[in-house]
């Protein structure tokens, strides 16, 4: 199985520099062109892909939809896929967000989020859980998962735990190669696997 990761493009939100979570925003003007764009730049390099999941948050489904041409309706629903809930903290100003989140922000592994907010370990597993039912697909199945910013820092932490145990992606028996697009914001990836991405945007994006 080949695990292709996207991030979905801008938000007016993510311009605004407001946590977004699980809350359902829609694409902006920019985040629509962006998620074009990828379209073109996956189709130019013959990128074809046999199954599409995203969250169901809109600016993730949409964004697989113009990135793939496939209909939206066409798109599995996967809310494992879903960005980290930041309960009371959604659509809060990253400077207005108080010294415990920023704490659980610098490191989430070892302290404990902000009441109503989701654990990193919650997040973890249901990302686990998700890339074991993709192991049981047929190796040569190019799947296309659409995500958020979080939500791919946690499937690339497990994948960076899987590969510290079986040293190399080409020698595992899942035989997953990973390789992530990005609509908006940095780059994902880690030198210890093959990686390629095709990225749109600067800025940071949850």
């Amino acid at each position: 199985m080949i695990l292709y990761l996207m991030r979905h493009g801008e938000t007016d939100l993510n311009l605004q520099q407001r946590l977004q979570g699980q809350v359902d925003t829609e694409l902006n003007e920019t985040g629509l062109a962006q998620a074009r764009t990828v379209g073109a730049a996956l189709q130019g390099g013959g990128y074809r892909f046999d199954r599409v999941y995203s969250s169901h948050l809109k600016r993730a489904l949409v964004t697989g939809a113009l990135a793939t041409g496939w209909p939206e309706d066409s798109i599995t629903v996967d809310d494992r896929l879903l960005e980290l809930d930041y309960g009371p903290y959604d659509a809060v100003h990253f400077s207005e967000l108080g010294p415990e989140m920023f704490a659980f922000f610098r490191d989430p592994e070892h302290i404990d989020p902000p009441e109503g907010v989701e654990p990193i370990q919650a997040l973890m597993a249901r990302a686990g859980d998700f890339l074991q039912a993709m192991r049981e697909l047929p190796p040569d199945c190019a799947v296309l998962a659409v995500t958020h910013g979080v939500a791919i820092r946690a499937f690339l932490a497990l994948f960076t735990a899987f590969l510290s145990v079986f040293n190399s992606v080409r020698r595992s028996c899942a035989r997953c190669l990973r390789r992530s697009f990005s609509c908006y914001g940095s780059e994902y990836g880690s030198d210890e696997a093959p990686h390629k991405s095709v990225t749109v945007g600067d800025q940071e994006n949850q």
